[in-house]
């Protein structure tokens, strides 16, 4: 018999690269473990001074199936992708934790030459903000990973960035 030779691997990040410490919008209906969208909405507050119930009500009619990537949506409401970015990471910095472990495992893995892709629930941008809050990533790409597989804006299928 031969060996098995194993030479792509698939990561996930919550719980795997990332852990959340806590989330203050958990408890808040139309967001719940959604922080993008919770930081979406504090954003909307802060720079059009909506009501944070109108706030959310506006993200809700424009992502009405609570699936879709918050960085597309952000736009139509006046918020720069590159805006969203730059508060979701502070936002992150604050409430996530980093497994330096796995950072380090990633970093090993592919200097060994193994293909490395990331399967997750997040969108693709979403799983983008919390690699680059490991430093795996930029708001781009990673250079660790082959590819990231992930819940799309498009409906309820997978979606894959970069080939």
């Amino acid at each position: 018999m031969l060996p098995l030779k194993i030479n792509h691997i698939l990561v996930d990040i919550d719980d795997t690269i990332t852990h959340l410490k806590d989330n203050p919008y958990q408890n808040v209906a139309g967001i719940g473990s959604d922080y993008f969208r919770g930081v979406l909405k504090d954003m909307l507050v802060k720079k059009f001074g909506f009501n944070p119930s109108f706030a959310l009500a506006t993200i809700q009619e424009k992502d009405p199936i609570f699936n879709g990537c918050i960085f597309h949506t952000a736009p139509t409401l006046g918020i720069s992708e590159e805006e969203l970015w730059e508060e979701v990471i502070t936002w992150q910095k604050n409430h996530l934790f980093v497994y330096a472990d796995a950072v380090d495992m990633v970093k090993i893995l592919f200097s060994k030459g193994f293909c490395l892709y990331v399967v997750t629930n997040n969108s693709c941008k979403g799983a983008l903000a919390k690699l680059s809050l490991a430093d795996l990533a930029d708001r781009n790409n990673s250079s660790y990973f082959k590819k990231i597989y992930g819940m799309d804006l498009f409906g309820l299928g997978w979606s894959k960035m970069w080939q």
